[in-house]
């Protein structure tokens, strides 16, 4: 026997989920533009690029040491690409252009830092999706504080304490073995985009947190995922000692996020940061997801939270509170308390059927027009692909050209360092591209000058020309054309 919730999650401040998968400079580029990073697939990237980029890229690739590597990121920059586009910051897009202007000597501490970690995604079409094991574990934490009510049970770990509550010793005896959390998968589109994790400390203070900034991809608020919740009820002869049931987990985890929402609130108000209300009526409260505070992986009235006091390791204290919040802001330093935001609060309530119906036709229509998209780009991607290879053609072409052109001007040299300087002289005169009719006159009027076999030979030469510009065959009216045209035949022997 078990019950099923199908349920919504509605995510209402910036979540992250880690999945071990970064973006890197090596793998997106950046439209300032539109104030887009654009993840790009490198086969289709590559294979867009002209011959010469191809190999500018190469050769880059080649040189494997840490200044090709900046030589690189400025090598994509400024370059058309498609793939999984994620909302920046100007900040963001200030900080990779500084990036790129570091001194060599600073190039692996900075290269370091500039690495955006991604959310979890899905790898069939890039979106983003909730893993079950995130919420489960958030279901966990809040139903083990709803059962512990705040008391002191003097366990000596947290694994002691988890198995007090719960009333087991084995796995096999942890009621939450019967608890099933199903991925959240994504309705329609989700949006994400790109902010610094900073530090905050609670109180104000004159110094600031010590925690380095984090570049994370965060869902953004309004996201739609759906999903399910399934509890077993264990048999007779199951060793589950304290069975958990689907109302009572519920109920005690939105009120153990409840209340940790209202001190947050308290807190965040405290050091001048706007806090929004998050709860809402058939709605539960929960909260996942990277940076989420101590407070909310721990069990109240049995914290022991470690606080660092300095760099060094005794420097360290134990509280049952944290002392800094960590906070999603559109730049490295948190100046605008205004853009600062919690991170990973979302909402769960049930998906009804009218729910359902509308999330699936939202679904079937992100599914429609992507296609579409897809068809759009792949046809881009071929005609870059049609161009770049029609460039390189006329290329090779232009080169096989130049080539014979070379090859036959050094062939004409050779013949004409052969000749007498008659010869060459005729050669010279008749091999240009027009020829000049000055020149072709000059000659002709000297034909009389000439030997015999040479005469002959320039008289040809002068017929096939007037022959080329259809002043051969004229009539008695031309009277110095004509008169030529005679004098030519009578050499040739025509007349």
């Amino acid at each position: 026997m078990k019950t099923t919730y199908k349920c919504v999650i509605i995510v209402n401040s910036p979540l992250h989920i880690g999945c071990d998968e970064v973006y890197q400079p090596m793998g997106f580029v950046l439209d300032e533009e539109q104030k887009t990073l654009i993840a790009f697939d490198p086969v289709s990237f590559i294979s867009s690029l002209s011959r010469a980029d191809k190999d500018t890229l190469s050769s880059l690739c080649r040189l494997g040491d840490l200044p090709s590597i900046l030589r690189i990121y400025k090598f994509f920059q400024g370059r058309k690409a498609e793939g999984r586009r994620v909302r920046v910051a100007q900040a963001f897009i200030d900080h990779y252009r500084s990036t790129l202007k570091i001194p060599e000597n600073k190039i692996q501490q900075e290269l370091n830092k500039f690495v955006v970690e991604r959310t979890a995604f899905r790898t069939a079409d890039n979106r983003p999706f909730i893993p079950g094991s995130s919420i489960k574990g958030a279901l966990r934490t809040g139903y083990l504080n709803h059962v512990c009510g705040g008391k002191n049970m003097r366990a000596r770990d947290a694994e002691a304490l988890e198995k007090k509550l719960l009333d087991y010793q084995s796995i096999e005896q942890d009621p939450f073995g019967h608890v099933k959390v199903s991925d959240f998968q994504p309705a329609g589109d989700v949006k994400t985009r790109i902010v610094y994790a900073v530090n905050k400390k609670k109180k104000v203070s004159d110094k600031e947190a010590r925690g380095p900034y984090q570049i994370l991809e965060v869902i953004e608020p309004g996201s739609t995922f759906t999903g399910e919740i399934t509890v077993g009820r264990p048999d007779s002869k199951s060793p589950v000692r304290q069975p958990v049931q689907l109302k009572t987990l519920l109920s005690g985890t939105h009120d153990f996020y409840a209340g940790e929402h209202k001190r947050e609130n308290r807190e965040l108000r405290s050091v001048g940061i706007p806090a929004q209300d998050f709860i809402q009526p058939d709605t539960l409260l929960m909260r996942m997801g990277r940076h989420c505070g101590a407070e909310f992986v721990t069990i109240a009235g049995n914290r022991n939270i470690m606080i660092k006091k300095g760099p060094k390791k005794d420097q360290k204290d134990y509280l049952d509170h944290a002392t800094t919040l960590w906070l999603a802001s559109p730049a490295r330093k948190d100046e605008n308390v205004k853009g600062l935001h919690p991170f990973g609060w979302t909402g769960i309530s049930r998906l009804d059927a009218d729910l359902e119906t509308r999330l699936a036709e939202r679904e079937n229509a992100y599914t429609v027009l992507k296609v579409q998209e897809e068809k759009k780009q792949l046809a881009e991607a071929q005609l870059q692909v049609q161009k770049a290879t029609e460039a390189q053609k006329a290329l090779e072409e232009k080169a096989a050209r130049e080539a014979a052109e070379a090859a036959e001007k050094e062939k004409k040299q050779k013949a004409l360092e052969a000749m007498s300087p008659q010869e060459q002289e005729l050669a010279q005169i008749f091999d240009e591209n027009p020829v000049n009719e000055n020149k072709v006159v000059g000659l002709y009027n000297r034909l009389d000058e000439m030997e015999d076999d040479f005469k002959l030979k320039c008289a040809k030469k002068i017929k096939a020309f007037y022959i080329s510009e259809n002043k051969w065959s004229v009539n008695k009216t031309k009277k110095k054309q004509f008169a030529k045209i005679q004098h030519l035949k009578t050499i040739l022997g025509e007349s």
